[in-house]
C-alpha cells in the first residue's frame, strides 16, 4: 500500500515547481545578504552528500546527490 502512495508521489512530481524551488535558493544564495554560515546551511540542506572522485594529481570530479527531503517536501507541499 505505502509503495503505490510512494509511485502516485513520484509521478505527480512537478518538475517546473523543483526547478524554480531550487532556482530561488540559488538566488537567495548569489545575492542574499547572507553569512558564510548561512550559505553553508543552504548547501547542507540541498546536497544529502558530495563524492570528490581523485583523477590526477590535484584533479577530481564532484559528485553532487541532492537531498531526496527536497523533493519530497515539494511533491507533498505542491499537493496540499
Amino acid at each position: 500500500m505505502q509503495a503505490e502512495t510512494h509511485k502516485e508521489q513520484i509521478e505527480e512530481v512537478n518538475v517546473e515547481s523543483i526547478q524554480q524551488g531550487f532556482k530561488t535558493l540559488y538566488d537567495l544564495y548569489v545575492n542574499g545578504d547572507l553569512s558564510k554560515g548561512e550559505k553553508n546551511e543552504i548547501l547542507r540542506g540541498i546536497f544529502d552528500y558530495i563524492v570528490l572522485e581523485k583523477t590526477g594529481k590535484g584533479k577530481f570530479n564532484l559528485h553532487a546527490y541532492i537531498n531526496p527531503k527536497i523533493i519530497l517536501n515539494t511533491i507533498s507541499s505542491a499537493s496540499h
